[in-house]
């Protein structure tokens, strides 16, 4: 596999901005260490349905993320952010479809405690985009139905109730 095709998709602002982000030392200029962002990335090398463009996207995504959490109160502030990536390694690990990888909704959790002002992990959303053909069309007929029963005004708080858990054990 050749990195330069992949690079290449990556310049410009995106790759500047990488590149600012990787390069944030802490003692010049505040740092985030994305920790088993490595593994991210041999993550996606090593995953035939993924190209290196994809991660290193979501790692620009993850960097962005991690400093609008984690918001400098100077320009010249220093110091080191950790931010523990190692469930959007693993998704890189087992994704098959690059759009769903693509579009995958990330948040930051920060720790709680000691150091909290300056650790957090990235997780996957829980809302995230599905491409289930079978999930979707069963969705579709779940929605249909719904909105029918409520159009007939025939639903109840118990039905409808009922009608949540059943989705979201789906």
């Amino acid at each position: 596999m050749s990195l330069a095709p992949d690079v290449r998709k990556a310049r410009a602002p995106n790759l500047r901005e990488l590149t600012s982000f990787l390069n944030a030392d802490g003692v010049v200029k505040r740092g985030f260490l994305l920790m088993h962002s490595p593994n991210l990335m041999c993550n996606a090398f090593q995953n035939k349905s993924l190209s290196l463009g994809q991660a290193m996207r979501q790692l620009l995504k993850m960097y962005q993320l991690s400093e609008e959490a984690f918001p400098a109160s100077t320009d010249d502030e220093a110091g080191v952010i950790t931010v523990m990536v190692e469930e959007m390694a693993n998704h890189a690990k087992n994704c098959e479809d690059p759009e769903l990888f693509d579009s995958t909704n990330l948040e930051v959790s920060k720790f709680q405690g000691l150091n909290a002002d300056r650790t957090a992990k990235i997780v996957l959303s829980p809302w995230q985009i599905s491409t289930d053909k079978r999930f979707l069309i069963g969705l579709d007929d779940e929605v249909s139905d719904l909105f029918y029963d409520v159009s007939m005004q025939t639903v109840t708080e118990t039905s409808f109730t009922q009608r949540l858990r059943l989705a979201e054990e789906a």
